[in-house]
């Protein structure tokens, strides 16, 4: 894919580093704001039983593989036990991040693409929830692995694959669905080696590795067929099995197309084993260095069952389906427009650009003061992801483009496909945004390789600065009435230096002044799904509850009559987010045990005498 060179650039580190610098005070001036209190509960909860000597999955259930929690418990060492504190390990994050996606946009894209592709990911990502969640971190490794990827494939130098697979390696760490980006990568190296110079000349008779291939294929495809059926119907299937599926599907028709060809069948080992074997290696390392203080006190057992065992429960309490399939309209009518630019005369492209810029403006207007026009705008963002891989893929199948180009979209599309799995299984609006600047990446490196010599630069632009409007406007915490409230109020709580909704300040308030008006009590649960609770009181329980699905899948740790035996206050939450409500039979109990009460919002707080 070449991209071509402009008569005047900025110095590549000078721009690269121009927009870091942007960008990362754009989310400092954003860092404060918001939260999900029971997921910036259970991320400091975790971070603080690690600094107090505890081990995640043996010692207390945390949600994720455990690394985050080290590299949060580090933040607090440093920045004080505070729920900002993360932030600010994530916003050092966020600006090395960007420094990487500038350098991966580059690339595929001329210098004024790639600084457009860099300013859209700033507002449709971090800033619009600068919480130091897993995911974030999954999004900035893969960048990194893919960038490195990208680079091997330029210069053949196997560090950089060993340096991808490091990468792979922290993202399992952070979170288990960093194993999609592994699975990318292979995928990718399987690409590579067959569109490898080397397969013109070694070779050797026989289809066996045509069959392996084959088989690869077809079990990455039923494998992640049966773990999305497990929580959702077509709208799933479409979002995240049929741009893997497209992948696979290049991989193969790749495969047979060698396969059938009058050059006889080449030998795999020197273009695929020895970069597969980098990678594991560079993967292993993080990997390894997390398991060490498991495998020193026995407790491997405990880091697997909390690893791949109890989050299966996700599947059935923390699931939000895809929307709807006739939901893709909005990115079909939007697409639909700007092909019409491919096909006009010069003289024609101005009527162009003006039908672009008014229905911009038209939406942006809509989309400020209706909730149908706020909602048509994202979901013509939210579905591009499954649809440019598509075409991405039927591009690199049958464009005849030169190989180097191939292999680079290949690997573009094949990050992208697997890093979308991040969304699953709860694919909520916000999910997005952790896969969203690589699909912004993704579109702008097709519509360039496709529409370079057939689209004016205009024409790329506007909807550029369309969405870059959109999203500094109408998301990044900036509300309308046809968005939540962002008017933020501060939480005013120790160890919370955060802004919130004034609703949320209030009932927080209330509920830390009612409990420390019983500081002579033990508190000795909260929830279900209360887990900032226990993190703002600074209680020492013995075993705090993240949430309730994690202790006890059917049913809370409340049933058991014994559980609150020595503890003489409790706080209950009447609207989990995940987990079920507490049974009629278990409130009644509660009562009869904890008899004196107080109302806080959701929270009810109870005491014995």
């Amino acid at each position: 894919m070449s991209v071509k060179v402009e008569s005047w650039r900025i110095p590549g580190w000078a721009a690269g580093g121009a927009l870091a610098v942007a960008g990362g005070a754009y989310l400092a001036a954003h860092l404060r704001d918001g939260w999900i209190p029971w997921d910036e509960g259970s991320i400091a909860l975790t971070a603080e039983r690690v600094m107090l000597g505890d081990l995640p999955h043996r010692d207390f259930p945390d949600l994720y593989t455990g690394g985050l929690t080290f590299l949060n418990a580090a933040a607090f060492r440093t920045f004080g036990v505070d729920l900002l504190s993360p932030r600010i390990v994530l916003l050092i994050a966020f600006v090395a991040w960007l420094i990487v996606l500038y350098y991966l946009c580059s690339r595929f894209l001329p210098q004024w693409l790639s600084a457009m592709v860099v300013a859209l990911g700033i507002v449709w990502s971090v800033p619009n929830y600068p919480g130091a969640f897993p995911s974030w971190y999954n999004l900035f490794l893969a960048t990194a692995g893919l960038l490195a990827i990208v680079i091997f494939s330029e210069v053949g130098r196997i560090r950089w694959v060993w340096l991808a697979g490091i990468c792979a390696g922290l993202s399992v760490c952070a979170k288990i669905v960093g194993v999609f980006f592994a699975v990318g990568v292979a995928v990718i190296l399987l690409f590579y080696e067959q569109t490898s110079p080397e397969q013109e000349r070694a070779q050797t008779k026989g289809n066996g590795y045509s069959t392996l291939i084959f088989l690869f294929s077809s079990i990455l495809v039923l494998v992640l067929i049966q773990l999305i059926s497990r929580a959702g119907g077509a709208s799933q299937v479409f979002r995240f099995v049929v741009p893997l599926g497209a992948i696979v599907c290049v991989l193969a028709l790749e495969e047979w197309r060698r396969s059938q060809s009058a050059v006889g069948r080449r030998s795999p080992h020197s273009a695929i084993l020895r970069p597969a074997v980098f990678f594991l290696i560079g993967m292993s390392i993080p990997l390894l260095i997390l398991s060490l203080p498991y495998v020193v006190t026995g407790a491997v057992a405990d880091l697997l069952h909390g690893i791949f065992i109890r989050p299966a429960s996700r599947l059935e309490y923390a699931v939000q389906p895809a929307p709807p399939m006739l939901t893709v309209i909005p990115t079909l009518l939007v697409a639909c427009i700007l092909s019409l630019g491919l096909n006009l005369r010069p003289s024609h492209r101005w009527a162009h650009h003006v039908l672009l810029l008014s229905i911009g403006a038209a939406l942006l207007v809509a989309a400020r003061w209706t909730w149908g026009g706020h909602l048509f705008v994202w979901l013509s963002a939210y579905h591009l992801a499954p649809l440019v891989v598509v075409a991405g893929c039927i591009w690199v199948a049958f464009a005849g483009a030169p190989n180097r180009d191939r292999r680079r979209m290949f690997a573009l599309l094949s990050v992208t496909a697997g890093v979308g799995l991040l969304e699953f299984p709860f694919a909520g609006a916000i999910y997005f945004l952790y896969t969203s600047p690589l699909v912004f990446l993704t579109v702008a490196a097709l519509m360039w390789q496709i529409g370079a010599s057939r689209l004016q630069k205009a024409t790329i632009v506007i909807p550029w600065a369309f969405y870059f409007a959109f999203g500094l406007m109408l998301m990044n915490n900036v509300g309308g009435p046809y968005i939540p409230d962002q008017r933020w109020a501060e939480l005013a709580l120790p160890r919370a230096r955060l802004r919130s909704s004034p609703s949320d300040s209030m009932v927080y308030s209330q509920l830390l002044q009612i409990i420390r008006s019983h500081s002579d009590r033990k508190l000795g649960y909260a929830g279900p799904d209360a887990p900032e609770v226990y993190f703002l009181t600074e209680s020492r329980v013995r075993a705090p509850v993240l949430f309730d699905f994690l202790q006890k899948e059917d049913g809370s740790p409340l049933d058991d009559p014994g559980y609150l035996s020595g503890y003489d206050l409790i706080v209950l939450n009447h609207k989990p987010k995940f987990s079920p409500e507490l049974s009629p039979a278990t409130l009644e109990r509660l009562a009869s045990q904890f008899p004196r009460s107080a109302v806080a919002g959701r929270f009810e707080v109870r005491w014995r005498e």
